[in-house]
C-alpha cells in the first residue's frame, strides 16, 4: 500500500503531532508542523510511534490501520508517493520548503484557491499538482499556467475592444458556449469536464465545465459570478448567476444563464440573462429544477419575511435565513452572513429582526427585478 502525506501548519502543538488512517486506499499520515524542520526529520518513524500511542486511548484496542502503521514502520514513510500543504502555510514558505528538502521525485498537491499570482511565487516544476478556484480537483500545475496564458489573452482582447459590462459578457458566453458538449470517457476522471484548467486546454466538456470557464472569465474581468446548482431528482444541472452593473444598459441587477443549454443552438439565446423568475417558468416547462441553495424566492418576500420572523416556525425562518444569505453572498460577501446554527434550531430570542429586514430589503432589490436582457445587441458583439 502507497501512502500521503498531509501538513498542517499549527500552534496548537509544541512537537510534532501525527495522525494516521487509511482513504481511497491509500494510508494518510498528517504531520502539524511549521515548516521549520527538514522533511527527512519529519518523517520520524519513533515521532510517529510516540503520537500513536500517545492517542490511544485504550491498549486493548487498536484499530486497523495502526496495526498497520505499527507492523510496518520501518518502510511506511519509503512508500509514500506526495504530500499536501494545506492552505494556512504561507505560499512562499511552500515554495522555498520543496526546493530545499529535494522533494522533486514526490507529488507535491497545494490548495491555491485563495492566491493569486500564484505564479510569482511558486516555481513551475513537473511534481507540482494545484487545487484553483473553479476547478474541482488537483490538475497539473504547468497545465493551469497555460490555461491561465489562454484566459488573459482572451481578456486582453476583450479590453482593445472597450466593452461595456454586459458586452464583455456577451462576448465571452458566445466563446463558452461555442465548445460542443462532450462527457469524459469512462477512463477519464470525471473533473476532466469540469475543471476550469481541462476544458480550456481540451475538448471535454459538461455543464459544470461550462459555468467554471465562464467564471474564470469573469472574474479576470472583475464582474461578480458563480456557480449555481439546480436539482432535478438525481440529476444536478450547473448555472451561471451573475451581477451585472452596467450604466449604459441600465442593468444593475442578478441574471442567470445556461451556457450549457444555449450550446445546443448558437443562433438561439434561450437562457441568456434570465430574471429567476422568467428561469423558473422555463423549467416548469422543461426540467422542473429545484434551487436548493434559495430556497424562498416568491412575490411580497420582505413582508413575508416580517410575518415569518414573528412567528415561532424555525424551518421556515432557517429557509428564509438561507436565501438571504444566498443573496449577500454574491452582493456584499460572506463575511456578510447571517449566522445560522448547523445542528439545532435557530433561536428565535437571539435573532436581530431589524437588522434582517434591513439587509434582506437591501440585497433583494438586486435578485427581484422585473424583466430579462434584451439581447438584440448581441450580433455586434458575437465572438
Amino acid at each position: 500500500m502507497t501512502g500521503k502525506i498531509i501538513l498542517h501548519n499549527s500552534n496548537k502543538y509544541e512537537c510534532y503531532y501525527y495522525q494516521d488512517y487509511i482513504d481511497d486506499n491509500m494510508y494518510v499520515i498528517e504531520i502539524y508542523t511549521d515548516l521549520s524542520n527538514k522533511y527527512n526529520n519529519l518523517i520520524n518513524k519513533n515521532l510517529l510511534l510516540k503520537s500513536i500511542k500517545d492517542n490511544i486511548i485504550d491498549n486493548k484496542y487498536i484499530d486497523k490501520f495502526t496495526s498497520y502503521t505499527i507492523n510496518n514502520i520501518d518502510n511506511l514513510f519509503d512508500n509514500i508517493t506526495c504530500i499536501y500543504f494545506s492552505n494556512n502555510y504561507d505560499i512562499k514558505d511552500i515554495n522555498n520548503y520543496i526546493n530545499n528538502n529535494n522533494l522533486d521525485n514526490i507529488n507535491i498537491y497545494i490548495d491555491i484557491r485563495n492566491i493569486k499570482d500564484i505564479n510569482k511565487y511558486l516555481d513551475n516544476k513537473d511534481n507540482i499538482y494545484v487545487f484553483a478556484k473553479n476547478n474541482i480537483d488537483y490538475v497539473k500545475y504547468s497545465d493551469y499556467l497555460e490555461s491561465q496564458d489562454k484566459l488573459n489573452n482572451i481578456i486582453k482582447d476583450i479590453k482593445l475592444l472597450n466593452l461595456s459590462p454586459l458586452e464583455s459578457i456577451i462576448y465571452i458566453y458566445d466563446l463558452v458556449r461555442c465548445k460542443k458538449y462532450n462527457e469524459e470517457t469512462i477512463i477519464d476522471d470525471a473533473s476532466v469536464s469540469r475543471n476550469a484548467t481541462d476544458v480550456i486546454l481540451n475538448d471535454k466538456i459538461v455543464c459544470v465545465g461550462y459555468c467554471n470557464y465562464l467564471t474564470s472569465l469573469l472574474d479576470l474581468l472583475n464582474i461578480k459570478a458563480r456557480v449555481v446548482y439546480f436539482y432535478q431528482e438525481s440529476h444536478i444541472h450547473a448555472r451561471e448567476e451573475i451581477y451585472i452593473s452596467d450604466p449604459k444598459y441600465n442593468l444593475d441587477g442578478v441574471y442567470y444563464f445556461d451556457p450549457t443549454f444555449d450550446s445546443e443552438d448558437l443562433n438561439k439565446y434561450n437562457y441568456f440573462g434570465l430574471t429567476l423568475s422568467s428561469l423558473y417558468n422555463k423549467d416548469k416547462l422543461n426540467n422542473n429544477y429545484i434551487f436548493n441553495s434559495f430556497p424562498i424566492y416568491e412575490d411580497n418576500f420582505i413582508n413575508n419575511l416580517i410575518n415569518v420572523l414573528n412567528s415561532n416556525n424555525t424551518k421556515l425562518i432557517t429557509k428564509y435565513l438561507i436565501s438571504i444569505n444566498h443573496m449577500v453572498s454574491l452582493i456584499k460577501g460572506i463575511d456578510n452572513y447571517i449566522n445560522i446554527p448547523l445542528f439545532k434550531d435557530i433561536d428565535i430570542n437571539t435573532l436581530d429582526k431589524d437588522n434582517i429586514i434591513n439587509i434582506a430589503r437591501y440585497v433583494s432589490k438586486y435578485f427581484y427585478i422585473d424583466n430579462d436582457i434584451n439581447i438584440n445587441i448581441k450580433d455586434k458583439y458575437h465572438k
